[in-house]
């Protein structure tokens, strides 16, 4: 995609793009073909076009002139000016940079689909894995329930023996302790959660953990990289236009003689 992301590959937009009869004198400069090779040069010399298909120069040359008509608009206090301001000029090719920057890092996002199809594939397992988990842990809780002691089965109470009142008196009170005392749970059936399943998974959960964690430190590092070449790019377009400004100084000192 090198060959063709030169400063020449945006010329032939150039009158589709710049149309508009009511363009003032800032926004003119700004979508003139010489101003459009300044900002793609600049673009293309700090390799922003890199790692992107050849197959999509059509789309990257159409974000490029896009983003300059947004820029514009989103900025119209600085492209108002009938008078062409350098200043103003600047400041607005450095938006243009900066958004087309950015504009590009999420293009080459969104060519990384099979990661994100094998990201939403494990999202999918996990979801599924927590379920089964659920299963599992309401089915044991069930289990562990304690349940109500049986009944005490006093039959052994010799019924043809006579009882006094005190004896009747005693054998109340002993059948109310004995009431009273809290038998043991009955023992705890051990359940079989399906201890391989769990390993297997807690494996998933592992892999999905560290493509995660890998992921954080890729766009950790893509947003470092962003912010450090819209400064660079601040510096070196500065550079660029500064002998665009002296000479719009000269050419306006210039119309002021003649009128």
């Amino acid at each position: 995609m090198a060959a063709r992301l030169n400063s020449n590959a945006i010329l032939n937009s150039n009158a589709r793009f710049n149309s508009n009869a009511n363009l003032n004198s800032n926004a003119s400069f700004i979508t003139s073909k010489e101003n459009k090779e300044v900002l793609w040069n600049v673009l293309y010399n700090n390799k922003v076009f890199n790692n992107i298909p050849e197959t999509d120069f059509n789309n990257i040359q159409m974000l490029f002139e896009k983003t300059i008509l947004k820029s514009l608009d989103e900025n119209r206090e600085l492209s108002t000016n009938t008078i062409s301001d350098p200043k103003n000029i600047i400041a607005i090719n450095k938006i243009i940079l900066q958004n087309m920057v950015t504009t590009i890092a999420n293009y080459k996002k969104s060519l990384l689909t099979p990661i994100e199809i094998k990201e939403t594939l494990k999202a999918e397992k996990l979801e599924e894995f927590d379920k089964e988990l659920s299963a599992k842990k309401v089915s044991f809780n069930e289990l562990i329930t304690l349940k109500k002691p049986e009944v005490i089965d006093f039959s052994d109470v010799k019924e043809d023996e006579p009882l006094s009142s005190n004896n009747m008196n005693e054998l109340l009170e002993k059948i109310q302790k004995e009431r009273a005392i809290t038998f043991p749970p009955p023992p705890i059936e051990v359940v079989d959660l399906n201890v391989g399943l769990l390993v297997e998974k807690e494996k998933e959960l592992e892999e999905i953990s560290q493509i995660n964690i890998n992921n954080s430190s890729k766009n950790l590092n893509i947003d470092y990289e962003l912010h450090s070449k819209i400064d660079k790019l601040s510096v070196q377009l500065e550079q660029l236009l500064a002998n665009q400004m002296l000479i719009m100084e000269k050419l306006n000192a210039i119309q002021r003689e003649n009128d």
